[in-house]
């Protein structure tokens, strides 16, 4: 697919169109009247140029054509700001020129000419100016634009990916608009302002026959229309980007990510909670945030999104909660807000969500995919925020519903999603990563009194941690049955456990403990099998084996149980052959020799020994 439209059908009726017209060209550019009985061409006394009406009907054919281009820049400009200036009288103004372009050919209506514009973007200047156009038909007449839209312009976007240079070529000595922005140019107007408000140094001629016209704002539904149709824009945008290459994107036309931010955060704002333009617009925020977030270099405006999002959360009567979840999910996933979580919102949400029938019935599982995202973050001090708050009750309800977050492993790993330096300029990285232990740091003096601050100020949370984790160890009725609940306590723990503050570490050991020692068989096979639990643990078995000894004694239980030979579970050789690949027995053994009771020692080293006899048997046998 390509600028250049090469359907030979609608070429040759184009160029039929054009003969046509030409035996009156000579009647319309002399600007005569057709008969009484023929459609007039003044746009309602405004416009009286029936030049720009015939360059309506027969677009230009090439972009060498100057004059054809600049009066049909000047047409579709003209015809848009009367829609937006008259937004009373747009249905006359799209009948007067769908009765026109019908006069001159009955098979063709005015929403055909238009498209014919769009498709072919000519030049930035007539692309954009269609473009704008195309939004004030959505604005006044649906069903002048509907067929129009949905089919051209995402076959232009589309061809802007094989081409992507082709669309803002400067062709001619034109004053163009800025072609950086122009794809998103009206999207200001449509949030920032109640109507279009087009930079249109072009039609002075038409701007001064309506000054003295009252200033006529639009209707709540025509603004949530143009709101929607923007909307359907970026999101086609959107989508053409998720579906491009590493290449592709690299020399694809990029808009500037804050503004279009603001555009979205703004959308929200001025539109009613309960409007479809405001879910639209919420929906549009979370693809907006999974592809772009990493673009936002401007802090504000990140804060002011996740503000927005929480607030749209803790609102029971906005319709747009649930897709404010999956927003906030994919923030949280991005791992670019470290200095943005801030505790009063977090405990706001959790406190409103034991508190409220409401949010426990119906947003639970999306509760825990927040929990989720938040906990893969990789940041530390969002990971201790969001353990300490949860609570035993909180805990026993996700054993019971437990939401799995299916795209986690398809999230987009693109290198060229770099974060922005001036995301973190203001943030101080040994705030974040300090070498904790018992609170404080092990030893850089300078780093002592921060770690203590820190210590204190997540106090309640750490200890909020710490009776979750016995209350788990503790309470008959966390019982480790549910598959589901048991994959997502196990990850959760080996995350906390790599904190660098040692009472959380040493509580999500003790937790991971227990586990590997209450869990059902099966659920432990299954986990060690496909949660990769092993692999994800050998990492931290060989720091603070104070803390580990535990830890690795239950794992050595584990692995004797699997390799029983009454165990005849058929992925035990192809476990075994992993665990082999990963150098467990190396990683296990120095674990094993540093530990400080020499007759376990002996007696675990007999364990891996029995351990290392059956998977060479199984593998043997295999």
């Amino acid at each position: 697919m390509n600028l250049n439209y090469k359907d030979d059908n609608n070429n040759n009726f184009r160029k039929n169109r054009f003969i046509f017209l030409e035996e009156e060209e000579d009647n319309i550019l002399n600007h005569e009247r057709p008969p009484d009985n023929k459609p007039p061409f003044n746009f309602l006394d405004v416009n009286n140029s029936a030049t720009e009406m015939y360059l309506l009907l027969c677009p230009p054919l090439s972009p060498s054509d100057t004059e054809r281009c600049g009066v049909a820049y000047h047409a579709i400009y003209s015809i848009a700001n009367l829609i937006s200036q008259y937004p009373e009288r747009s249905t006359e103004i799209m009948t007067i020129c769908n009765n026109t372009v019908n006069y001159y050919n009955k098979e063709m209506d005015f929403s055909d000419i238009v498209s014919e514009y769009f498709y072919l973007g000519i030049t930035p200047d007539v692309f954009t100016a269609t473009l704008n156009l195309i939004c004030q038909m959505m604005v006044c007449e649906t069903r002048f634009f509907s067929k129009m839209f949905d089919n051209a312009f995402l076959t232009r976007l589309l061809s802007v990916v094989e081409d992507p240079k082709s669309i803002f070529k400067n062709d001619l000595n034109f004053d163009y608009l800025n072609p950086s922005n122009n794809l998103f140019d009206f999207t200001e107007n449509i949030f920032n302002n109640n109507a279009f408000n087009f930079n249109n140094n072009i039609n002075n001629d038409i701007n001064q026959n309506i000054n003295n016209v009252p200033e006529i704002e639009y209707s709540d539904e025509k603004i949530f229309l143009s709101r929607l149709a923007a909307c359907s824009i970026l999101n086609d945008y959107f989508e053409m980007y998720s579906h491009t290459t590493d290449e592709e994107r690299n020399c694809m036309f990029m808009p500037d990510i804050n503004d279009i931010a603001i555009f979205l955060i703004n959308g929200v704002t001025n539109s009613p909670k309960e409007s479809n333009s405001s879910i639209a617009i919420v929906q549009l925020i979370a693809k907006f945030v999974k592809f772009f977030a990493l673009y936002i270099s401007n802090g504000e405006i990140l804060s002011s999104l996740f503000y927005l999002l929480i607030n749209i959360i803790i609102d029971p009567e906005c319709n747009a909660i649930k897709n404010a979840y999956f927003a906030l999910i994919e923030l949280n996933k991005s791992n670019i807000a470290t200095n943005l979580y801030e505790r009063v919102h977090f405990e706001q949400l959790f406190d409103l969500y034991m508190k409220n029938e409401f949010y426990q019935k119906n947003y639970t599982q999306y509760l825990m995919g927040l929990i989720d995202s938040a906990l893969i973050s990789e940041n530390e001090e969002l990971i201790i925020l969001i353990s300490g708050l949860l609570n035993k009750d909180l805990l026993f309800t996700m054993s019971h519903f437990r939401f799995i977050d299916e795209d986690e492993e398809k999230r987009d790993k693109n290198p060229n999603f770099k974060q922005n330096e001036s995301n973190t300029e203001n943030i101080n990285e040994n705030e974040y990563k300090i070498d904790y232990f018992n609170g404080f740091p092990i030893d850089n003096e300078d780093e002592e009194i921060e770690s203590i601050t820190y210590y204190e100020k997540n106090k309640n949370v750490i200890i909020n941690f710490c009776n979750l984790c016995d209350d788990m160890i503790n309470e008959p009725k966390f019982n480790f049955t549910n598959d589901l609940y048991s994959y997502g306590v196990i990850n959760w723990m080996i995350q906390v456990a790599e904190s660098t503050i040692f009472d959380i570490k040493r509580a999500a050991v003790n937790v991971l403990v227990h586990f590997i020692s209450e869990c059902d068989q099966e659920i432990m096979f299954n986990l060690i099998y496909n949660q990769n639990v092993i692999d994800i643990s050998l990492n931290m078995i060989l720091s603070n084996l104070d803390i580990y000894e535990g830890f690795i004694r239950a794992l050595i239980s584990i692995l004797n149980i699997i390799s029983d030979q009454n165990n005849n579970d058929q992925r035990k050789t192809q476990l075994f052959s992993k665990l082999v690949e990963e150098n467990v027995f190396e990683v296990i053994e120095e674990a094993i020799s540093n530990f400080s009771d020499e007759i376990e020692i002996n007696e675990m080293a007999k364990h891996l020994l029995g351990f290392a006899n059956a998977i060479h048997d199984s593998l043997k046998e295999a």
